[in-house]
């Protein structure tokens, strides 16, 4: 028989979260030392986050707007029948190793106002989804954010 002693935060009762998940848990780290509620995840919002990064992996490109000239985010909420008030999105790329890409996208997301402004969002925003994805040598992030929505 064999016994297995559990010491909470010594033992390691699970897997190493996602990069996704660990932007999830950062950026709501942030809203805390703002005293703003965490953002709620979204599996809705998650996966049209996820179709944005898998896009800029596959088609080798970066930014909000597709190639063909598109709002990206829109486009990816509107094919999930995503009804909302308002919405935004954040976007990160790097090359960091996958253990630490997370960190850095949010220390880059921090530092750029506008970002910044998405994640400490008080009133507008109160969903979250997270995307994460490899390809091209780069790790892509999608934060994709809703208010009054029907997620």
């Amino acid at each position: 028989m064999r016994f297995t002693l559990r010491i909470p935060g010594l033992a390691r009762d699970h897997t190493d979260p996602s990069p996704a998940d660990t932007l999830e848990a950062l950026t709501n780290w942030h809203r805390a030392s703002y005293f703003l509620p965490p953002y709620r995840r979204s599996a809705t919002l998650d996966a049209a986050a996820q179709m944005r990064t898998d896009d800029m992996a596959a088609r080798n490109y970066f930014g909000h707007d597709t190639p063909e000239g598109t709002k990206g985010y829109t486009t990816a909420l509107a094919s999930l029948g995503v009804s909302y008030a308002w919405a935004g999105e954040n976007l990160a790329m790097n090359n960091w190793p996958r253990e630490t890409s997370a960190q850095e996208a949010i220390r880059g997301l921090m530092a750029s106002p506008l970002h910044r402004a998405n994640i400490l969002e008080a009133h507008d925003f109160d969903a979250i989804g997270i995307g994460y994805s490899e390809g091209n040598g780069f790790r892509y992030f999608a934060q994709i954010f809703l208010g009054g929505g029907n997620v």
